[in-house]
């Protein structure tokens, strides 16, 4: 069954280091390897709250919020490595899993814990 955009009402920024086709990163006149993060993907997404919690210590109060995307399949975001993160409104989300539940290439859950 394909992935109906009717739902993908939302975007985010993918960000990462920059990448050759292979895979490694991009090195810049001298040789030295770039850690210039960039925009690699804008995907349209649904999104869901996992969780929100909040850890209420002495006088810092820690909160937690895991969000769960849903998109197309997406080469760049099907594999994704230590560097990448999602920016998502004002709030930078570090990926935690990315699942293809239906192993077709049709589409991706990510799962993203907030930052901070």
């Amino acid at each position: 069954m394909p992935v109906s955009a009717g739902y993908m009402r939302k975007r985010f920024k993918l960000m990462g280091v920059a990448r050759d086709s292979g895979g490694s990163i991009i090195t810049d006149a001298v040789g030295q390897m770039t850690t210039e993060r960039k925009e690699l993907a804008k995907p349209w997404c649904s999104v869901k709250v996992i969780s929100s919690t909040e850890n209420n210590s002495g006088t810092a109060t820690k909160s937690q919020l895991t969000l769960e995307f849903t998109v197309r399949w997406n080469k760049s975001l099907s594999n994704p490595t230590p560097d990448m993160s999602i920016i998502y409104g004002d709030a930078t989300f570090d990926i935690v899993s990315v699942v293809n539940p239906l192993m077709r290439k049709e589409k991706l859950i990510v799962t993203a814990i907030k930052r901070g």
